[in-house]
């Protein structure tokens, strides 16, 4: 009789170990997605800021909104000051460049060390299935990223076109305004405002696969 209890305690040891590791795995898995997730919104951040860099343009986030009290009315004044203060947005650029390589690096390692982690577990139907699930996941993340960035990048560049780097604002408030009294306009003419939808191609080929995170950013669509 004793010889049957321990038979089914040790079954049912078996059985919660078997659990634990299943779980264990999955949950290897969605730490790995989370890792990935950040990693790819990192990169993207930083081939960004590299572009915007190399282009000599400012995020307006990273615009010094300051304005001289005293000799505002002195062009060449508000010329040299203006210099200056981009000169300290690029600086906070080259500033948090180097703070998210530094996470990148560190990122990098986690990575790698989970995906060693889950080496034993990559041939199991269940763990290729999710895997798989979370891959399309990852690739929607890295088009809906760029996707957002690119348009930020576009709308920037137009700012410095137009010499509106600072007063960008003036320029928003009078497209609003417009867009308000259009939209008055057709209500009135009883004409609705046709809505656009892109129908284009929206699919990366170069988003990267759960196991196979490139080291390099593939940003390259600005």
């Amino acid at each position: 009789e004793q010889c049957k209890i321990d038979l089914v305690l040790k079954q049912g040891q078996e059985n919660n170990l078997n659990f634990i590791k299943e779980n264990q795995w999955r949950k290897e898995v969605f730490s790995l997605e989370k890792l990935i997730t950040k990693e790819i919104k990192l990169k993207l951040e930083v081939a960004s800021l590299e572009k915007y860099w190399e282009s000599r343009i400012i995020p307006r986030g990273l615009r010094i909104m300051l304005q001289s009290s005293t000799d505002k009315d002195d062009p060449e004044f508000n010329t040299v000051w203006d210099r200056i203060l981009n000169n300290c947005s690029y600086e906070l650029m080259s500033h948090i460049i180097c703070k998210r390589k530094r996470m990148l690096a560190a990122i990098d390692r986690d990575i790698d060390n989970l995906k060693e982690t889950l080496t034993p577990y990559l041939e199991l139907p269940e763990c290729v299935s999710l895997m798989e699930k979370i891959e399309k996941k990852l690739e929607k993340t890295f088009e809906e990223v760029i996707s957002v960035k690119k348009k930020k990048y576009e709308r920037d560049e137009q700012d410095f076109k137009e010499n509106r780097v600072r007063d960008y604002k003036n320029k928003e408030r009078t497209k609003k305004s417009t867009s308000r009294e259009f939209y008055r306009k057709s209500q009135v003419n009883g004409n609705s405002p046709k809505r656009f939808q892109y129908t284009g191609n929206t699919s990366n080929r170069n988003a990267p696969p759960i196991m196979r995170t490139p080291k390099e950013s593939r940003w390259t669509t600005v």
